[in-house]
């Protein structure tokens, strides 16, 4: 599983889902991609996102997706 997240959304910020991850699905943590089409932030999570290169910048095409999907579900070397 991958789970893409939007850094802004009504109810829960992607910060805020990605803590919910970290503590209720953590084998699922190191599997979440942010995705964003506005300048970012400074977040924790954003900044280890950002670090980790799980971050989409908006419009992003379908290869750039599945490009980092395939990382994301890459074995580890």
């Amino acid at each position: 599983d991958v789970v893409l997240c939007d850094i802004t959304m009504p109810g829960l910020s992607g910060p805020e889902l990605v803590a919910w991850i970290n503590r209720e699905r953590p084998e699922l943590a190191p599997r979440c991609v942010f995705m964003t089409g506005g300048d970012g932030g400074s977040e924790p999570a954003e900044l280890d996102a950002r670090q980790r290169g799980l971050w989409l910048e908006k419009p992003f095409d379908a290869a750039t997706l599945r490009a980092t999907i395939a990382r994301l579900l890459a074995p580890a070397a």
